[in-house]
């Protein structure tokens, strides 16, 4: 984190790799262990996406991604009409769910996601793939809002806001979508 403070971006990443792979699973706390593994494996992705590694950001996020069960597409036009779709369907209201009930497994494994989902979103905003970084977000607006996390519901319909906005839309429908933020 301290290189990543410095604005060292590229060495946090490969620090966070190497603790990543020193973290080996003992029967107890494997699952924890793994967990721990797997979020600094997404930190590292992230911090590389947003420092124009794309190819080595993406090749560090290959297991978190994988366990998420979350894959990237390959095409562009259909997924983003189909995540707009989703999340126009969906609507921007959550419900917040019990700190308790987002601590067991499940709840952990749904914050990952969308956690992973939003590293994906910046890096990629960053990097300049804008078309599927409006795909990622709209899956990551849909599966946070799901989730019921207030900060991390806040935070994506901060960025539908500001996605809506540059797009032109409607300033009435972008601030409903802020004032829910």
């Amino acid at each position: 984190a301290a290189y990543a403070d410095a604005g060292l971006a590229e060495d946090a990443a490969h620090a966070y790799l190497a603790l990543a792979s020193s973290l080996h699973p003992a029967a107890p706390v494997a699952d924890r262990v793994a967990d721990r593994a797997l979020e600094y494996e997404r930190r590292a992705g992230e911090l590389l996406l947003r420092s124009g590694h794309a190819d080595e950001g993406l090749a560090a996020l290959a297991r978190p991604l994988a366990e998420a069960r979350i894959s990237l597409p390959t095409a562009r036009v259909v997924p983003l009409v189909a995540a707009r779709a989703r999340v126009r369907l969906r609507g921007t209201r959550f419900v917040e769910r019990p700190a308790a009930e987002l601590a067991g497994e499940r709840g952990r494994r749904e914050l990952f996601a969308v956690d992973l989902l939003d590293a994906l979103f910046t890096g990629n905003l960053a990097g300049g793939d804008w078309l599927l970084a409006a795909i990622l977000h709209g899956e990551e607006l849909v599966r946070a809002l799901d989730a019921g996390e207030p900060r991390r519901a806040a935070q994506v319909l901060c960025h539908e806001a500001m996605s809506l906005a540059v797009l032109g839309a409607p300033a009435a429908r972008v601030a409903a979508v802020d004032a829910q933020a």
